[in-house]
């Protein structure tokens, strides 16, 4: 008997020093949260340029708009700047909060739609350290930088391939770029886009966290536009 009230003092005791920890742990959280500061606009290592092929972009992110007016076969997902490891997003910057309707408009060569645009801007301009004009220039700049393997230039037909072939004829195509620098991005066999890693000078260069990320499937498709 008297055994078994020292194990409940026991068990209670203990009880009370886990839930105090317990706590304190919860008490500390806003604080660690707080201390975390905001990605600094401007700090960063390299650029991605992510190529969308149009009619899987449309099929699965915009199935509602008509994003295939353009009739490309690829499309500009953004340009997103990276660290070695990770990246950073939604930078504080004293440039307003949405590119304006005025500048807006000269890009919509560049994107499927105009609300991809505003996204990519918050989401990664901001990041850049660039005002609203100059990032619409770098990713016109960016984009001129690669050319389109020969195959890849028209939707009119399905494509059938491998990773590694698709990522070959790219560095065929483009001197300077390195299998290491280019990475497939699938949904199941369906090529969602291309992402190729970039200076920030906008030269080709390796990134092993993005290539190592990338999809590497025997038998990839890269979808015929709808008609």
């Amino acid at each position: 008997m008297i055994a078994d009230v020292a194990i409940s003092r026991a068990r209670g005791a203990f009880c009370r020093l886990a839930l105090s920890i317990l706590l304190l742990c919860g008490s500390l959280l806003p604080a660690f949260a707080q201390e975390r500061s905001p990605d600094r606009t401007g700090d960063f290592d390299f650029y991605v340029l992510a190529l969308s092929w149009a009619p899987t972009h449309c099929r699965i992110d915009a199935p509602d708009r008509p994003c295939l007016e353009s009739g490309r076969a690829f499309t500009l997902h953004g340009l997103w700047p990276q660290y070695e490891h990770g990246f950073p997003d939604s930078c504080r910057t004293d440039e307003p909060y949405n590119i304006p309707r005025s500048l807006a408009s000269a890009a919509t060569d560049l994107f499927p739609d105009r609300s991809l645009l505003q996204h990519e801007w918050r989401k990664h301009g901001t990041c850049m350290g660039l005002d609203q004009k100059a990032y619409l220039d770098k990713l016109r700049e960016a984009v001129s930088r690669v050319r389109i393997p020969p195959l890849l230039r028209s939707a009119d037909a399905p494509q059938y391939s491998s990773a590694r072939e698709v990522e070959n004829a790219f560095v065929v195509a483009n001197p300077g770029l390195s299998p290491a620098g280019i990475a497939l991005a699938c949904k199941g066999q369906a090529v969602q886009e291309v992402r190729i890693c970039m200076t920030r000078n906008l030269d080709f260069r390796r990134c092993a966290e993005v290539d190592r990320a990338g999809c590497q499937r025997n038998r990839v498709v890269f979808p015929a536009a709808s008609r």
